[in-house]
């Protein structure tokens, strides 16, 4: 990942999809929103997921991207140092 910002994130894959695109990204031990979050149990903080998503959308398209508006959005589990994630984009 080529992020302006160190967010803390690794794209170990990236292909393209009949629907769009599909990335994995690890999620660094290092990652500077673990710090806080918490000492004991630390945990990716939600508005870090939606940066990973918006570092996402900007490797797929080759510019920066930044979300307007958030709606619906569910966060499954709890994401920790060191996890694979696997986003799929979908165009609507």
């Amino acid at each position: 990942m080529s992020p302006s910002a160190d967010l803390g994130f690794e794209l170990v894959d990236l292909a393209e999809t009949p629907d769009g695109h599909r990335l994995v990204i690890r999620v660094r031990a290092d990652a500077p929103a673990f710090r806080g979050h918490f000492p004991t149990r630390p945990i990716l903080p939600g508005v870090a997921q939606l940066a990973l998503l918006e570092q996402a959308l900007g490797i797929v398209h080759g510019r920066p991207f930044a979300l307007a508006e958030v709606n619906g959005v569910r966060l499954r589990r709890i994401v920790g140092p060191g996890e694979l994630l696997t986003l799929e984009l979908r165009a609507t």
